[in-house]
């Protein structure tokens, strides 16, 4: 499918809920939850294995989260929000467009694609670990 098709997918009361669920886990104001994970997908799981956020139009910060075998290729974030101060492990961030987002923290093994980084906010300590073949 193509980052167009990828974004049209999703319904407002799909992008309603994942940012609802998203607030509720992240920030330093809900650290102390125990059981702080990133949402499940109402598209299930991309043939490698890895939560379907393709395209999802993000409205929260993902922060202070350990992330693991997420797909958010082509999302957008909107008003200046970004990844900022999570770990990304075994996640996919193709084709997004971070361009005035906050980068920081993070990255092993993820896929970083044809990302659009002109502009974005990269924060101190910012640690990127790449495979240099596919995941």
């Amino acid at each position: 499918m193509s980052a167009k098709q990828w974004i049209a997918r999703w319904d407002t009361a799909q992008t309603t809920e994942v940012n609802q669920a998203l607030a509720a886990v992240t920030g330093k104001h809900n650290m102390h939850k125990k059981e702080r994970r990133f949402p499940s997908s109402p598209f299930g799981v991309t043939d490698a294995g890895q939560e379907d956020f393709r395209g999802v139009p993000l409205s929260e910060f993902i922060q202070y989260l350990d992330v693991q075998h997420v797909d958010l290729s082509f999302a957008r974030f909107r008003d200046g929000t970004g990844l900022n101060s999570s770990r990304f492990t075994h996640c996919r961030f193709d084709g997004m467009k971070l361009g005035g987002s906050f980068v920081t923290r993070h990255f092993n093994h993820c896929s970083f694609r044809k990302t659009n980084l002109k502009k974005a906010r990269i924060g101190e300590g910012l640690r990127i670990a790449i495979l240099p073949e596919p995941i």
